[in-house]
């Protein structure tokens, strides 16, 4: 039989025991209570973000749009056009001649200006509804093709048809006139004696005749002249 000494450490050993198991029982539970609360918190919804009030924006009024005007649609207008005529095409070197430029189509006010086959010899002087003249005076025998070339507002340009302008030189010689009195002519002097070196002053006076003239001063003795001069 045992003795009364193993009986009782064999229920110290025991009671040890208990109390190891008691603490690792107590352990696992709390670590289980753990579990289940992370579970529960996982499990619940988010608690919701508060919000900002909403403010009510006041009314707006509409703000209407102007109404353009229709686009009016560009009249077409006619080609540019344009005529050259002239009141005689026949002439003698220092005559004129009258050239007319009509013109249609376009934009007008036009200006126009008139070339031959050297150059351009005339340019309107400001713009025109339709129609222009120029006069020219011919200064040289030739024949000359004449053109108008016209531009309109808008910058568009055309060429007229040609003219052509002879010009001849004058046959004709130029009568002499006949003079109406005889041929007259006074000497005088400002004085009748002087010393050498001293000057002396000569008026010569005519009538008659066909100016101008030329006047000599000729000494009546030596036939020597003096002086010439020309008198209209």
């Amino acid at each position: 039989m045992s003795s009364n000494n193993d009986i009782w450490e064999r229920l110290l050993k025991s009671a040890k025991n208990q109390n190891i198991l008691g603490i690792i029982g107590a352990g696992v539970g709390i670590i289980g209570l753990a579990l289940a609360l992370s579970q529960y918190i996982r499990a619940q919804p988010p608690a919701p973000t508060p919000q900002e009030p909403i403010q009510e924006q006041p009314p707006t009024t509409p703000v209407e749009e102007p109404i353009q005007p229709p686009t009016p649609t560009p009249t077409p207008t006619a080609p540019l056009s344009a005529t050259l005529s002239v009141d005689r095409t026949s002439i003698t070197v220092g005559q004129s001649v009258t050239f007319t430029i009509r013109v249609s189509g376009g934009v007008p006010p036009y200006t126009a200006e008139l070339f031959d086959q050297y150059a351009t010899f005339w340019r309107s002087p400001s713009g025109f509804a339709e129609s222009t003249t120029a006069t020219i005076k011919v200064g040289y025998p030739g024949e000359f093709r004449v053109v108008a070339r016209v531009k309109d507002s808008r910058g568009n340009t055309v060429n007229s048809n040609t003219i052509i302008v002879k010009a001849t030189q004058s046959t004709t010689p130029t009568p002499t006139p006949t003079p109406t009195t005889p041929l007259s002519a006074q000497l005088r002097m400002d004085k009748t004696t002087a010393v050498v070196g001293e000057p002396i002053r000569w008026y010569v006076t005519i009538t008659g005749g066909v100016g101008p003239y030329t006047v000599k001063l000729v000494n009546s003795n030596t036939k020597e002249i003096y002086a010439t001069m020309k008198v209209q």
